[in-house]
């Protein structure tokens, strides 16, 4: 969408636009078909924001409002082509509460669900598997991982560098590559990559998440075959990150070390040199904790006893 295109000119995380797209393509063209922007009311903004939280959940109702958001101010603030006036005199979503309040989540996966999940990711014949073996294994964003290129991956050192306009914090940020997760992504650098290094169809950057998911929920036995909710909790991929961090915590790795390896948005103004500064520190310490993250790992998975999995010495302080 122009909109889109234009709005994130400045410089967009990759997969933003069209992640933007298939949503307003999915629930707004079905209910509104042609319509002119400005027959767009309020009264529409709320119907359709609350009927998709009811269909799909509250987390997608309130993203398609932010995301509506976005086009209206974007046709609001826009001169037309001819130059006489802007494509909106008034946006819609202004006046619309989002259609659900939201709550932080708290899910951590189990040993029998990483297991489960880590075994189902095997059988599954497309890249959505090693994917993600790659969120448990590094704590990594679904756009990051899903957008990985080979030339961020320094295959010598075992680095993965996430450019600044690929993550969330707008940094460069490198994950060091436990042993572990470099024999996950080795097998698809070996391929003939024509752009992204995990595709399920060539040239064609990984999509279609939540059909992926849908299989993979059958596979571990999160669902059923038709789809119903085995598990006491439904998961998403976002859980991964949250358990990496809470079996780091129990294995004794520093919170800001944690914090640096899940690339966490600071608050505060940063200058350059103090950018590039924070990019290096605690490098060394991320590769440790992944190892341990990794050896751990391998114990829940049993390939490895338990006893070989040393919790780092508390940091004085």
């Amino acid at each position: 969408m122009q909109c889109l295109r234009l709005h994130y000119s400045g410089g967009a995380i990759i997969t933003t636009i069209g992640e933007y797209d298939r949503a307003l393509r999915k629930h707004c063209i079905p209910e509104w078909g042609n319509r002119p922007y400005s027959e767009i009311t309020t009264d529409d903004i709320l119907a359709l924001t609350r009927k998709v939280a009811v269909e799909n959940g509250p987390v997608m109702g309130n993203r398609l409002h932010s995301y509506m958001s976005k086009m209206f101010r974007w046709a609001r603030s826009t001169p037309t082509r001819d130059g006489k006036g802007r494509y909106l005199t008034h946006n819609p979503v202004a006046d619309a509460v989002k259609p659900a309040d939201e709550q932080s989540r708290t899910r951590v996966l189990s040993d029998s669900e990483i297991r489960d999940i880590w075994s189902a990711c095997n059988q599954l014949d497309n890249a959505y598997g090693p994917m993600v073996l790659m969120a448990i294994l590094t704590g990594q964003r679904r756009n990051e991982y899903g957008g990985m290129v080979s030339s961020e991956i320094d295959t010598h050192q075992l680095v993965w560098t996430i450019p600044a306009e690929r993550n969330k914090a707008k940094r460069a940020h490198d994950v060091p590559l436990s042993k572990m997760a470099f024999r996950v992504v080795e097998p698809w650098l070996q391929k003939k990559i024509t752009t992204w290094v995990f595709e399920n169809k060539t040239g064609k950057q990984p999509g279609g998440w939540d059909k992926l998911k849908s299989r993979l929920d059958k596979k571990c036995g999160a669902k059923n075959k038709d789809g119903n909710l085995l598990w006491a909790e439904g998961w998403t991929l976002h859980d991964c990150r949250r358990t990496l961090s809470t079996y780091m915590a129990k294995l004794g790795v520093d919170e800001d070390v944690v914090e640096a390896l899940l690339n966490h948005k600071s608050e505060s103004t940063t200058t350059d040199v103090k950018r590039i500064y924070n990019r290096y520190k605690f490098f060394d310490e991320k590769r440790e904790a992944l190892e341990l993250w990794a050896r751990k790992l391998t114990s829940i998975l049993g390939l490895e006893p338990a006893e070989n999995v040393v919790p780092l010495p508390t940091r004085a302080g």
